[in-house]
């Protein structure tokens, strides 16, 4: 009797656990590099692409460019969540590769304070990212089908 009570037990604990998790199942989707880039509509941050004049510097050959001459491009970048991105990159087997950063103090202007490339050591797709740790952003920058360090590009001397 006791058996069958504990059975039964088990049985109603199976489908209590069932029935709450069920809810918790996740929708699956196809991935490649472009879906990586979709946007994302991020509560506190403007998507709507900054639009800038179009300038064309007059470049004297031989002569560098002077620092005045700098153009800032406009570029929409896809951020979501560090822990997010993190999943999906590691869901394609890219892992980190290099980072860097600097402190807040450093700059004032650069809103983000760190880079981290991530990369899939077979395949060595790649994925570059800015981040903001301190608000848990990520933007993605760039992604590509192949990026190698130079010291594995050099032949062995």
């Amino acid at each position: 009797m006791i058996r069958t009570l504990t059975q039964c037990s088990m049985v109603i604990t199976a489908i209590v656990l069932l029935t709450l998790m069920l809810p918790a199942s996740a929708q699956t989707q196809a991935m490649n590099p472009e879906s990586m880039l979709e946007t994302i509509e991020i509560p506190g941050i403007d998507n709507t692409p900054e639009v800038t004049p179009e300038v064309t510097p007059e470049v004297t050959p031989g002569i560098p460019p002077s620092p005045s001459e700098w153009v800032r491009i406009a570029r929409a970048m896809d951020c979501n969540s560090l822990a997010y991105i993190k999943s999906l990159l590691d869901a394609r087997g890219q892992f980190l590769w290099a980072a860097g950063g600097f402190r807040d103090e450093w700059s004032t202007t650069d809103p983000f304070n760190g880079l981290i490339i991530v990369r899939n050591a077979e395949t060595l797709e790649y994925t570059a990212m800015l981040i903001k740790a301190d608000v848990d952003l990520a933007c993605v920058i760039h992604t590509g089908q192949s990026i190698r360090s130079v010291a594995e590009a050099t032949p062995d001397q």
